[in-house]
């Protein structure tokens, strides 16, 4: 039997397909793609063995770093750096919140990034709102 489980994201997500890398406290590294973002976090997904070696068997990685480049308002590459904090872990995916926010610039270039994933992929649309179904078999 299926049952819903709310959406309990207090904002909207916009999906992008942005390579990146994160560099835990441990020191270790985990190359990755920003799958979706807003102005508190973001969801980040990679190889789940590379995770489990970067991040190990604890679920407090403490602050972590992601690294990225995309494109600024002139269209020039440039590298972002964003420090926050794993909430939520999955085999091969983390999401992240950031206390303070993401800076309004790194916003519009992820935001830019996604505008172009969308206009190159017509089929792809931003999911939707619509309750997590599971199944409770």
């Amino acid at each position: 039997m299926k049952q819903s489980i709310p959406d309990r994201r207090r904002e909207p997500r916009t999906s992008v397909v942005q390579d990146a890398l994160v560099n835990f406290r441990a020191g270790k590294s985990w190359v990755c793609t920003i799958r979706d973002f807003c102005s508190a976090g973001m969801f980040i997904k990679g190889d789940a063995s590379a995770l489990r070696r970067s991040m190990g068997d604890t679920d407090d990685a403490g602050p972590l770093e992601i690294h990225f480049t995309a494109s600024d308002a002139k269209g020039r590459d440039r590298h972002f750096q964003l420090v926050g904090k794993v909430v939520r872990r999955l085999d091969d995916a983390i999401g992240v919140h950031f206390a303070g926010g993401i800076d309004k610039e790194v916003m519009a270039a992820l935001a830019r990034r996604a505008m172009a994933d969308s206009s190159a992929r017509p089929e792809s649309r931003s999911p939707s709102r619509s309750p997590i179904e599971t199944d409770q078999s």
